[in-house]
């Protein structure tokens, strides 16, 4: 009895290679074609800029001062903040020891506040050397003599860490200074420096809701500039819909003028500050040496620029999103 031979099946193997050089095929066409798009709708707007060279200087300059405006002002801000700082860092809180306490029990109480956290430094001044500063700054140098017993209690001079300058975190450290044992009296003048940083803290949200408005004026100085645009190439937008031109594709050289419109104002109102800030090093200066104080100002500096840049141009995006649409909107219904 003849046996038919066996054959075998050749399972087929999946060419994973090929799907993989496909997709990356389709990524590349696409990113080619996403590229080219946007590179043709950028020449589009930057060449319609360039045929109004009187009106964009004007648009520009008025953008670049509104937001020049805002920004000298958070940069003048965050130097007062510094200067500020380095006031508060000064603060002394005096702890005066109740009368008669044994030295034992107030070096006890030194070494638990130098090992706090929130304290950076204490400075002992014992009652004998407190009586002999004493005599000398009144120029009274036999008034050790004259007195029975030194009335002068030890004193503490504590210095807040760097973390805790600011008058909500050294108030609560006076509080637990006030609930030691061995404390009689904690004393410290926060008055002014509470003053200075309501004061700072009102000019901080006057300077957020000016920012606020300026950046609404920014965006309907753009939006208005691409409403005119929208208008003078009413003819040309509806030749490309009739074609069968996509929203996307009408819309997009118009939000590439309004962010080129908001960069180049970002770019004016950075000059300008620049130029605000080295016309002021002169007068600070003067003013330093006036004080004998260290003193000068930080301008924005690259981060402060690059963000300056990016937010104005998100403005004229915005402004021309906002203009565009609502014009596609309106042919749309018409």
């Amino acid at each position: 009895m003849n046996k038919s031979p066996s054959r075998k099946s050749n399972a087929r193997i999946p060419d994973h290679s090929s799907a993989t050089k496909r997709s990356s095929t389709i990524f590349e066409n696409w990113f080619t074609l996403w590229r080219k798009r946007h590179w043709e709708a950028f020449k589009i707007s930057f060449n319609k800029i360039k045929r109004t060279p009187f009106a964009t200087m004007l648009t520009v300059a008025v953008i670049g001062i509104s937001l020049a405006l805002p920004m000298l002002l958070l940069v003048l801000l965050r130097n007062a903040q510094h200067i500020s700082s380095g006031w508060a860092e000064g603060t002394q809180i005096s702890v005066f020891i109740k009368m008669d306490e044994p030295e034992d029990i107030v070096q006890q109480l030194i070494n638990q506040l130098q090992n706090d956290p929130d304290i950076a430094n204490v400075n002992y001044i014992s009652p004998d050397e407190g009586l002999r500063q004493f005599q000398a700054s009144s120029g009274f140098s036999n008034l050790q003599n004259a007195l029975p017993t030194n009335p002068l209690p030890g004193v503490l001079e504590v210095k807040p860490a760097p973390a805790m300058q600011n008058p909500q975190a050294v108030a609560k450290l006076v509080e637990q200074l006030k609930q030691l044992p061995q404390t009689d009296v904690v004393q410290l003048d926060m008055q002014w420096v509470n003053r200075l940083y309501a004061i700072l803290g009102l000019v901080r949200q006057a300077i957020f809701a000016l920012a606020v408005l300026l950046g609404l004026g920014v965006i309907l100085i753009i939006g208005n500039t691409i409403r005119l645009a929208t208008e003078n190439s009413k003819v040309e937008i509806d030749v490309m819909k009739l074609i069968g031109a996509t929203n996307a594709f009408v819309r997009r050289p118009f939000l590439y003028t309004g962010v080129l419109y908001g960069l180049a104002g970002g770019i004016v109102a950075s000059i300008c500050t620049e130029l605000l800030f080295w016309s002021l090093n002169s007068p600070i200066d003067k003013l330093a040496a006036a004080y004998q104080m260290p003193l000068s100002l930080s301008g924005p500096g690259f981060a402060g620029t690059m963000m300056l840049w990016l937010f104005a141009s998100f403005l004229g995006l915005m402004g021309a999103w906002l203009v565009v649409g609502r014009y596609l909107n309106v042919r749309k219904v018409e």
